[in-house]
């Protein structure tokens, strides 16, 4: 069945939807009345329902599912246009939990409307959500420096001059979130390496290839959630 994100009915017998809502179901969607399908509320709650026209009528209880073991955050320099949604898209899909617009030294795209980028690019995450049936939102933050990410929790960055195999470093349990930087296409500034190594991350290599900025997030993304 199709899944959309919304707030659920919960309890009560239904909810009514508001009108930017019924538009996209009517219009876009092009839902009938009597159509079942599966709301979601962006933090692993779901609920059967059919669509009448302008409200949600629960046919079975909520549902919760349980969170994957470990959570994912992707760190990436901003791309040009199609490519940026493209990753945040398939981030979505892969099961990043946090996806982060990197501004860095060598990256040919300057965000200056990153409130406006950011709710662009939460929405392509949200439809992600919906077409691959996650039951949580992948949060897209905005762009921001990496001096400013880095701060936290321990910190990985993808160097294409090698570093520790990926998929050894993500074999190992943790119950802290793997953080994992990706440079822009023009590669890390000496100023940014300075930093990562200021901070304590550590390089790590995603195979002996050189990717493009898009597909080695893929990589790292599809590692981690691949681990058993």
């Amino acid at each position: 069945m199709r899944h959309l994100l919304h707030a659920l009915p919960g309890e009560s017998a239904e909810i009514v939807v508001d009108a930017a809502v019924r538009h996209r179901l009517k219009r876009v969607l092009r839902l009938n009345d009597g159509e079942a399908l599966i709301l979601c509320d962006g933090a692993y709650h779901t609920q059967d329902v059919t669509w009448h026209g302008d409200r949600f009528v629960a046919t079975a209880a909520p549902q919760t599912h349980a969170p994957l073991k470990t959570q994912l955050h992707v760190a990436a320099g901003v791309l040009k246009g199609e490519r940026q949604e493209w990753l945040i898209e398939k981030s979505a899909e892969l099961g990043v939990d946090v996806f982060v617009p990197l501004q860095l030294d060598h990256g040919v795209v300057r965000v200056h409307d990153g409130a406006d980028k950011q709710a662009r690019w939460q929405a392509i995450a949200d439809g992600a959500l919906e077409q691959c049936g996650r039951t949580w939102r992948m949060q897209v933050t905005l762009p921001m420096t990496l001096a400013q990410w880095l701060p936290g929790t321990r910190a990985w960055f993808a160097d294409e001059t090698g570093g520790a195999c990926w998929t050894t470093v993500t074999s190992q349990p943790t119950d802290l979130p793997w953080r994992i930087a990706l440079g822009p296409e023009g590669g890390w500034s000496a100023k940014e390496r300075g930093l990562l190594h200021q901070h304590g991350a550590d390089a790590i290599s995603l195979g002996p290839l050189v990717l493009r900025a898009e597909t080695a997030g893929l990589v790292a993304a599809a590692i981690v959630r691949n681990q058993p």
